[in-house]
């Protein structure tokens, strides 16, 4: 899509669903081994019961503004959002961390690192959602919490319920009969429908992406993590 690179783990590398962030941190460090110019700057993870519905979505759209992440310039609001590593979402549950950006760089690798120990080191609390319960604890923690960014979870991680025209995509998540439910949203996908094809990406959609930070860059205090 768009020219992105495109990673695959199609044999599990660990038990249960921690082969996520095994893969995602196998990834990250094989980059972090390469000069500095020749390493990818993000990584857009993608559960695998995720279905893109608007192909002229531009990923980088939802990062932290480029212009102000990457000005030479010490103002703070640039500075903070060089800071942001990791975007997530929330639904009813906590954190779903079906489908999130993260930076590739050396606090990621150590997040990852540290979700991967987790069941390990803190073997007697409880994770109801294995790997998605272990970052969520993790980015509560003081050294991670200050670079995560809570986002509206309808800009790429919406749900069957609440999928719109026009959205990235719809991640089925806990959705009986799901192999059924994903062939019946495939067969939309792969028709490419102008309905769920604008030519030019989701008009509200980038408007609610630009008002986010915008607001955010006003006032980082009311983010989720910045209130823990």
């Amino acid at each position: 899509m768009h020219g992105h690179l495109m990673f695959l783990q199609r044999q599990p590398m660990l038990d249960g669903y921690w082969t996520k962030p095994a893969f995602l941190l196998s990834i990250i460090l094989r980059e972090l081994a390469r000069p500095p110019d020749e390493r990818l700057r993000w990584l857009f993870w993608f559960d695998v019961d995720s279905v893109v519905l608007n192909y002229n979505t531009q990923l980088q759209s939802f990062l932290p503004p480029e212009h102000l992440a990457d000005a030479p310039t010490k103002d703070s609001a640039a500075e903070a959002f060089r800071n942001i590593n990791v975007l997530t979402t929330r639904d009813g549950n906590g954190l779903n961390n079906g489908v999130f950006p993260i930076r590739v760089n050396m606090w990621s690798a150590q997040l990852l690192a540290a979700v991967l120990a987790f069941r390990e080191l803190r073997s007697n609390q409880d994770l109801p959602f294995q790997d998605q319960s272990a970052m969520e604890a993790m980015l509560r923690e003081e050294k991670f919490r200050a670079h995560a960014v809570d986002v509206p979870r309808q800009w790429f991680n919406a749900y069957k319920g609440d999928v719109r025209e026009g959205d990235f995509l719809v991640h089925l998540a806990g959705v009986e009969e799901r192999e059924k439910h994903i062939d019946e949203w495939c067969s939309i996908s792969e028709e490419k429908a102008p309905r769920w094809n604008p030519e030019l990406q989701n008009a509200s959609q980038i408007e609610s992406i630009n008002f986010f930070w915008d607001s955010w860059k006003q006032d980082s205090s009311s983010n989720y993590y910045n209130q823990l």
